[in-house]
């Protein structure tokens, strides 16, 4: 899950997202859930942050992966079309992750909060899914980096509507195509602050990459001729995905006048995947 260059990691998706209530949406940096070599380190027996090139995702891929612990957490949606704000969730939903032993452990969630037991410590997948049968959220996927001693965290659900919105804004306009997966990624220093001029060198063989040109997002074709705004976010719609827990794909992306680098994401067919790329 984390790159496999130096200088990049994965920033659980509650960045930049959380209100303290719902009539004050204002982004707050939870730098507690990053992922990769710019993360801090986490106290607790074998204590690394840096889980290595991702290669062994099934299981969160960490040195603390035979560590499990309690995860308690809270769930938000996001409000526009930026994907960074939202609001607190209070629908039925159920929440899964990674256990020790690779195996997918699940709970459900009771106004807005839930707690899951067995979750492996260190860098994780959780899923979130609404469970009305008139969904509003989109299934989700983040990573999480569960640290033991403060096994907290923020999961963010895409709110369907927008998502679908933003994507028939775009030109040409972009229809979501049932069994891929699609993503939402922000580029970012760790001091929580976007990247703008990130362009993608690889992208999964998404149908279509859009950059964020505000209010909207732009589509650049061929994609690596795009690059990322003011928020630096990228948008990535139609990706082949073979069903939940999915797999990793490989993001190569440069910034301007950079190197290339490579970041591991996790995807899933009919998901979204939500997530920070931390560039050093």
């Amino acid at each position: 899950m984390a790159s496999k260059l130096g200088g990049v990691g994965l920033l659980a998706a509650s960045l930049a997202l959380f209100s303290c209530s719902d009539k004050d949406p204002e982004p707050a940096p939870l730098l507690e859930d990053c992922i990769g070599e710019n993360c801090k380190p986490i106290a607790g027996p074998g204590g690394n942050n840096n889980p290595g090139n991702g290669s062994g995702g099934s299981g969160g891929g960490s040195d603390l992966e035979d560590v499990t612990t309690t995860v308690l957490g809270t769930i938000h949606a996001t409000t526009d079309s930026s994907f960074l704000v939202g609001t607190v969730y209070v629908g039925p939903s159920t929440v899964k992750a990674y256990g020790a032993d690779g195996a997918i452990i699940e709970t459900d969630s009771m106004a807005g909060q839930f707690i899951i037991e067995d979750v492996a410590a260190g860098p994780n997948w959780f899923a979130l899914e609404e469970q009305h049968v008139q969904r509003t959220l989109l299934p989700t996927l983040q990573p999480v980096f569960v640290d033991p001693d403060e096994p907290e965290t923020v999961l963010v659900g895409v709110d369907e509507q927008i998502f679908l919105s933003t994507l028939d804004l775009m030109v040409p306009t972009q229809i979501p195509v049932s069994g891929t997966a699609h993503a939402i990624l922000f580029f970012r220093r760790e001091s929580n602050e976007p990247i703008p001029g990130v362009s993608l060198k690889s992208w999964g063989s998404a149908d279509a990459v859009a950059y964020d040109a505000t209010p909207s997002y732009e589509v650049a074709d061929p994609p690596d001729e795009g690059a990322t705004g003011a928020l630096g976010t990228v948008l990535l719609v139609n990706v082949p995905a073979v069903p939940y827990p999915g797999s990793l794909v490989d993001i190569q992306f440069q910034e301007e006048d950079g190197e290339t680098k490579v970041v591991s994401i996790r995807i899933a067919s009919n998901y979204v995947t939500r997530a920070a790329v931390i560039v050093e």
